[in-house]
């Protein structure tokens, strides 16, 4: 994480095999709604010491692709959305 404030958060990845890097802002609303609900810390996908697999990349790309920036539908009760 590069940094992070009330309205959004900013990250910068770096690919191990390539170098290539990438900058990713996610921007939030800063006044709750009513049906915000209490977000508890998932468990890791992977563990500290596990590399990003090449299929993971994948799933992220594929996610992103059909990701049209909605984060309250995404991060919504009930939602099931995956990568």
């Amino acid at each position: 994480m590069v940094g992070r404030s009330r309205t959004m958060w900013a990250f910068r990845l770096t690919c191990p095999m390539c170098g290539a890097q990438s900058f990713i802002a996610a921007v939030v609303g800063d006044q709750p709604s009513d049906d915000e609900v209490s977000i508890s810390r998932p468990e890791p996908a992977h563990d500290d010491n596990t590399p990003i697999t090449e299929d993971d990349v994948v799933a992220m790309r594929r996610f992103l692709e059909n990701f049209n920036g909605d984060f309250k539908s995404l991060f919504s009760r009930g939602s099931r959305g995956s990568v």
